[in-house]
C-alpha cells in the first residue's frame, strides 16, 4: 500500500508527464513547508515553498476584497515562463513552475484536476 507521500509523488510526477514544459512542482502545506517536490537541484525548495505559502494567501485575501467570487489561482509571469499557484483543498497549494512554452489552459486545466485529487489524498485516511 502507498503511503500519502509516494501518492503525493507519483501525482507530480503525473502532471509532469501530462503537459510538457512544466519545470518543476511541489505540494506545499499553508505555512510554508514542503510536502513533496519536484524541483530542480538549483531551486531553494524551502524558499519557494514559504513564498508560495505567502503569495497565494495575499492573492487570496485581496480575491475576496475585490469580490471576484470562488478563488482559483495565482499567476506569476516573467520574460522566460511563468509560476502557477493552486490551492489544493483547504490544507495545502501547489506550485507549478512552466516554461514560457507552456500552454496555459492545458496547465490550469491539469492543475485544477490535480488540486481535487491531491484534496483527497491530504485529508483522506
Amino acid at each position: 500500500m502507498s503511503t500519502r507521500l509516494e501518492k503525493i509523488e507519483e501525482k507530480l510526477r503525473e502532471l509532469e508527464t501530462a503537459v510538457p514544459n512544466i519545470e518543476g512542482s511541489a505540494v506545499i502545506s499553508l505555512d510554508g513547508l514542503v510536502m513533496a517536490s519536484r524541483f530542480r537541484s538549483d531551486v531553494s525548495e524551502e524558499r519557494v515553498a514559504a513564498m508560495s505559502s505567502a503569495l497565494l494567501s495575499i492573492a487570496e485575501r485581496i480575491n475576496e476584497e475585490l469580490g471576484r467570487g470562488d478563488f482559483q489561482r495565482a499567476l506569476v509571469t516573467g520574460s522566460d515562463g511563468f509560476i502557477v499557484l493552486n490551492p489544493a483543498g483547504p490544507d495545502a497549494l501547489i506550485a507549478c513552475i512552466c516554461s514560457k512554452e507552456a500552454k496555459l489552459g492545458m496547465v490550469f486545466y491539469e492543475l485544477d484536476k490535480l488540486s481535487k485529487e491531491l484534496a483527497q489524498i491530504i485529508s483522506g485516511p
